[in-house]
């Protein structure tokens, strides 16, 4: 929860390197040549689920609860946004 904090003292300047920082990890992951598989034993929200739509595979448990909560906050969730598309369609994504 310390990166919460952090990213809610940056400026603009500082919240779009972390926001490009990000992009560029979600990139490598999708791009990797070997499968990527997450997996989730409780909590994904926001970010954790763009991670989850990136990977090839997810392996969940039945704790496992997934949420993409950022539009509550007024937060396009633009960086998970192609991945999570991809990976549920578009109309379910509509729904997250």
């Amino acid at each position: 929860m310390q990166w919460m904090r952090r990213a809610s003292e940056n400026g603009p300047v500082e919240s779009l390197e972390d926001a490009r920082r990000f992009a560029r990890m979600m990139q490598a992951i999708r791009r990797c040549p070997k499968p990527t598989i997450a997996r989730v034993q409780g909590h994904a929200f926001g970010g954790g689920v763009g991670l989850c739509a990136a990977c090839d595979i997810v392996i969940a448990s039945d704790q496992a609860r997934f949420s993409v909560s950022e539009a509550r906050f007024g937060i396009l969730p633009a960086v998970i946004g192609p991945y999570l598309v991809e990976a549920v369609g578009q109309r379910q994504a509509q729904v997250c």
